[in-house]
């Protein structure tokens, strides 16, 4: 752990004991409301890490192709088998820099997706996915939605609103 990693921690510690000193509701009720507002606005670290990971990998596939590609170019005169073999590398590239691409749109839209159901206050994301149909939805350049899902949202709180946080307004605190 980190120095910042332990300031956090005893932050939210701090903010956790003055909570309950101002509502009624238990430790782990204020701990979990606060994992839940962190899942809202967070990714995980282990989350982070992998998709960080296969990004350098993809990343070093790609380098490794170019470079090799460049060597045999360097080369000169090139046999049929090595021209062979760069026009192979070329297209392994590309494949690869396509599936990189590929993949990193789909990471991009799920975690928007994701953060609008979260929004939305979807209790759990993974149960509303399924009845979400991804190819209503519009995206814009930068991979965040562009539409097509207020709809759908809407019918959706209607038809299995156990799927969602109730709506409700704060009541009123008693003054004394």
């Amino acid at each position: 752990r980190t120095e910042d990693d332990m300031a956090l921690t005893k932050v939210i510690k701090d903010l956790v004991e003055e909570l309950r000193k101002h509502t009624d509701l238990t430790e782990e009720q204020i701990e979990e409301k606060i994992n839940k507002a962190l899942g809202e606005t967070h990714v995980p670290k282990q989350v982070f890490n992998e998709k960080s990971e296969a990004e350098k990998q993809a990343r070093t596939k790609i380098t490794e192709y170019e470079n090799q590609i460049k060597e045999l170019q360097k080369s000169g005169n090139l046999t049929a088998d090595q021209k062979a073999k760069i026009d192979e590398l070329t297209t392994k590239l590309a494949e690869q820099e396509t599936k990189y691409q590929t993949e990193l749109t789909a990471t991009k839209r799920g975690y928007a997706l994701e953060q609008a159901l979260l929004k939305a206050k979807a209790r759990d994301t993974k149960s509303v996915l399924p009845h979400i149909d991804q190819s209503k939805l519009a995206w814009s350049a930068d991979h965040s939605l562009a539409g097509g899902l207020k709809e759908q949202l809407e019918a959706l709180q209607k038809d299995k609103a156990f799927l969602f946080e109730p709506e409700t307004t704060p009541a009123a605190r008693p003054s004394f």
